[in-house]
């Protein structure tokens, strides 16, 4: 099974994050290369400039939109609007829910009772960023109980 639009789209109104690899220091190169073009104005010269390494790894940013084409969709996370990444057709995301065994009630725990709740229970689900659709046991999402604080 893969990550589909109608397991991600519900989440979208209520500021779930996401986990995906993405350059760690990005930060870190943009503010080198403002301070190189400031100092060196008004004609900087680029083959002196060394760049600082890019540093892969697992980031974790909200999801900022969800945008649906004929044949695909792409979802888009990141906290800063230029650096943003979007994501066809949801590959290579994992939003970061909490599984249903997180709820205090023991009636609630069993993916079963949601058939027959209402919706604005569902809708509380989803606002909490609660697993509904069973995505973290096919591996689909991570269980915001294993990342570290």
């Amino acid at each position: 099974m893969k990550l589909e639009l109608k397991h991600l789209a519900p989440y979208l109104p209520y500021g779930l994050k996401c986990q995906y690899e993405g350059i760690v220091n990005g930060g870190e190169i943009s503010k080198k290369r403002k301070e190189y073009k400031k100092e060196n104005e008004p004609f900087v010269n680029w083959s002196y400039f060394r760049d600082i390494d890019e540093i892969k790894g697992l980031k974790i940013a909200p999801l900022k939109s969800i945008r649906v084409y004929k044949k695909y969709w792409v979802a888009t996370c990141g906290i800063y609007n230029k650096g943003q990444k979007g994501f066809y057709s949801g590959i290579g995301i994992k939003p970061i829910l909490r599984p249903l065994s997180d709820i205090q009630d023991d009636d609630i725990n069993t993916p079963e009772y949601l058939q027959e709740c209402c919706y604005s229970y569902v809708q509380h689900l989803l606002e909490q960023h609660y697993d509904v659709f069973g995505l973290i046991p096919q591996g689909l999402a991570i269980d915001i109980n294993t990342l570290n604080p």
